[in-house]
């Protein structure tokens, strides 16, 4: 007869285990140091800084130096605890969730090309309702080739397999609930050019997008389709912009995208649409302490069906972040946009507001506040939904490998 181990145990042997191996990779390679950044793939900048404020605590020590390569090795292990397991008004229930993470980064310079990899996946293991285990994973190539200096040519091809949460499924009514989470894989393509010849930059960037989710039984019987909502979306941006100076950018930005659903029901209504947006800002940068960009434009989503109403939407895009000192940085950001969501089948217009606090108690521990509200506006069902969310973090660097 096995032994019986509880999901508290295992958690403990697991985390011991991890820190063994992460403290000896961090032991055998500890004189490899770098300092390097490498190429991100931009297609709006403005997008990219956000997800620096929205993820303070992305440190993934110094990385594995072999022939050339430079490798990340990563193993998480977390544990969740949500009282709501099924996002419902009533009758909730609580539970308890084991989740691992292992990913693997891998980098190469060859000249002044950069090429990079990433894989990720994701085990989510509840406690108590096991038909909300899932299995995500992901992958990611990047690539920039300096045809010359001063041009670029971006490459990126990403593939996802994942879940939607429960707290992301919009739902037509409160009895929508399904009975394992939404199944979701979508494909992207970019490349384009990138020319920065002194102070002024131009770019040109193709975008291609597949979206495909899946179908799932409800709990209360019946059945909720949703593969009807593939989409193929084609979109091409173009940007130009002045370095006035060391402090100020000014840019102006525009897009063209247009998005095909491939799996309508027959005799449905079509919502392939084309959307074209216009951005006009700058991006900040006072002595490092305060930086950011702020945009703002119209957009407008015109759709083939003349049974379904165009937009046209004013549109923002903003985020600051401002450092009084060495261990404080207080950041904020807004957006406000349009979209077309393929759960609810209605355009949207979708505003949100961040507020985030980061502290430096001690050289290895840190904090972190984050809070953010956000409205969706569904003009065609006369309908506003309202979330808030609250998160509170707290992350221990034991060694460059190791965190908790």
């Amino acid at each position: 007869m096995l032994p019986c181990i509880s999901y508290k145990k295992l958690f403990l042997y697991s985390s011991l285990f991890c820190a063994l191996i992460s403290t000896t990779a961090n032991q055998l390679h500890a004189e490899d140091s770098y300092d390097v950044e490498p190429f991100a793939f931009r297609t709006e900048p403005a997008n990219n800084f956000s997800d620096k404020l929205a993820n303070p605590f992305n440190y993934k020590g110094e990385p594995i130096a072999i022939n050339g390569f430079r490798i990340w090795p990563n193993l998480t292990l977390e544990q969740e605890y949500t009282d709501n397991v099924l996002a419902v008004d009533n009758d909730t229930k609580s539970d308890f969730i084991t989740v691992t993470t292992p990913s693997l980064e891998i980098e190469k310079d060859i000249g002044r090309h950069n090429f990079s990899i990433r894989a990720d996946s994701e085990f989510r293991k509840h406690w108590d309702r096991q038909d909300d285990d899932v299995f995500n994973h992901s992958i990611l190539f990047n690539g920039n080739l300096e045809a010359k200096r001063g041009l670029d040519i971006p490459i990126k091809l990403a593939y996802e397999d994942t879940h939607l949460k429960r707290t992301d499924q919009r739902r037509a009514n409160k009895n929508q609930i399904v009975k394992t989470p939404l199944g979701l894989k979508l494909f992207e393509a970019e490349s384009g050019i990138i020319y920065k010849p002194n102070r002024i930059s131009l770019s040109l960037l193709g975008k291609y997008k597949q979206i495909r989710p899946g179908n799932e039984s409800l709990i209360n019987g019946g059945f909720l389709k949703h593969d009807n909502r593939d989409a193929n979306v084609s979109e091409a941006s173009a940007e130009i912009s002045y370095n006035l100076s060391n402090n100020l950018t000014p840019f102006l930005r525009s897009t063209y995208s247009q998005e095909d659903y491939t799996n309508e029901d027959v005799g449905a209504i079509s919502r392939d649409n084309n959307l074209i947006k216009t951005l006009v800002g700058a991006n900040l940068n006072y002595k490092g302490l305060f930086k950011g960009f702020f945009g703002v434009g119209l957009e407008n989503r015109s759709y083939d069906d003349s049974a379904v109403k165009n937009t046209n939407n004013l549109s923002f895009d903003t985020a600051f972040s401002w450092e009084p000192s060495a261990k404080t940085k207080f950041s904020f950001d807004a957006n406000r946009s349009t979209y077309e969501d393929t759960l609810l089948t209605s355009a949207l217009t979708e505003t949100s507001f961040g507020f985030n606090v980061d502290q430096e108690f001690r050289k290895d521990i840190f904090g972190h506040l984050g809070i953010r509200y956000e409205v969706s506006d569904f003009d065609e069902l006369n309908r506003k939904d309202h979330q808030s969310d609250t998160s509170i973090e707290v992350l221990k660097i034991i060694k460059p490998h190791l965190q908790i």
